[in-house]
């Protein structure tokens, strides 16, 4: 098969299986009455739901000028219709459903797209990295499709997924003016672009110009606190708490096995590979972003709620880079670079 209908082949692929996603995704998902997607539009709808703004806000913009026949062909074409997403939006009049599919569709899209362009940064010319990146569908489905119940629908999951990509594929590329933006936009989107931050600090503290790469750090956890203020002041009135002391309540789920057997299917159990790509990794740059993974679970444990395997879906993309690079060093494959897929 020649190279340009392997792309074409992959593109197809990722757009096919793309599409199955959003679709089993929307079926089996309930949605949560706080945070009924014409209220996230409204800015009325309970926090922290509401400080997500992003999707929701494009979503209502978009869909005033899109015909609103749209989202119930939607919800027949692509066999959605008893979904609660097209229940609620019906009962509401509400023609987002055609926008919101989309844009599910094209986050996961996208997301496996710039995973093969992160792997083909860092293992150049490896003929895996075309078919690496499916893996993230597998991966996926075990936090939102096989997930225990209840599984509730957030606009903002996705795109923090293909937020999460973008955003280490540019710290690979070291293009802060490209960084920047999109991490201003992320997190609008969802708080858990800070980790976009660990990242960069886990990857860059240990160089020559440490200094440098401090005084960004810095700037990057400024923009993120302006942000979340700024939606802490704009939705100040709004119903429940801007952050939720979970703590004591994880704490006690820790002692629970049922909460075990839930966290042991994360990842669809990828997770147990982590010792051996730690200890086979010689990829500095891969190594330093999964140092994220302990940070990300700490931060949950105090304010996310532990068996929610959805909120541990951005640890996806560092993960699916380990498995790429275990993998290759099983097959003896050259890592010399120890900092492979970082311009400095």
């Amino acid at each position: 098969m020649g190279k340009k209908a392997e792309e074409i082949l992959f593109f197809a692929l990722a757009l096919i299986c793309s599409l199955v996603f959003a679709c089993m995704h929307i079926r089996v998902s309930a949605i949560y009455a706080g945070a009924l997607p014409a209220n996230l539009q409204t800015g009325t709808a309970h926090l922290p739901y509401q400080y997500r703004v992003l999707i929701p806000y494009l979503v209502f913009v978009v869909s005033k000028v899109t015909p609103s026949f749209l989202s119930e062909a939607t919800c027949s074409a692509v066999l959605i219709s008893d979904s609660e997403l097209c229940r609620v939006s019906a009962d509401l009049d509400y023609s987002g459903v055609f926008w919101f599919f989309l844009l599910d569709i094209l986050s996961i899209f996208f997301s496996v797209i710039v995973l093969r362009a992160i792997l083909n940064r860092c293992f150049p010319g490896q003929r895996y990295n075309s078919y690496l990146p499916f893996l993230l569908f597998y991966v996926l489905v075990f936090h939102y499709i096989y997930a225990p119940a209840p599984r509730y629908y957030y606009p903002s999951d996705l795109p923090a997924l293909l937020f999460f990509a973008v955003g280490i594929f540019l710290i690979y590329r070291n293009d802060l003016k490209m960084f920047y933006p999109v991490f201003i936009i992320a997190t609008f989107n969802r708080e858990t672009s800070l980790f976009l931050t660990f990242i960069y600090w886990f990857i860059n503290e240990h160089r020559k110009d440490q200094l440098r790469y401090f005084v960004h750090t810095v700037i990057q956890l400024i923009l993120w606190a302006m942000v979340k203020l700024y939606l802490f002041k704009i939705f100040k009135t709004n119903h429940g708490l801007g952050i939720h002391p979970n703590l004591l309540q994880n704490l006690e789920l820790i002692t629970d096995w049922n909460t075990w057997k839930v966290l042991a299917i994360s990842f669809g159990g990828l997770w147990i590979l982590l010792p051996f790509i730690y200890t086979r990794c010689t990829n500095g740059c891969i190594k330093n972003t999964l140092k994220v993974i302990g940070p990300f679970y700490g931060i949950m444990l105090c304010v996310g709620y532990l068996p929610e395997l959805r909120i541990y879906a951005e640890l996806s993309i560092p993960l699916m880079l380990g498995v790429a690079a275990l993998l290759y060093s099983l097959l003896n494959t050259d890592q010399r670079h120890s900092q492979s897929g970082f311009q400095g």
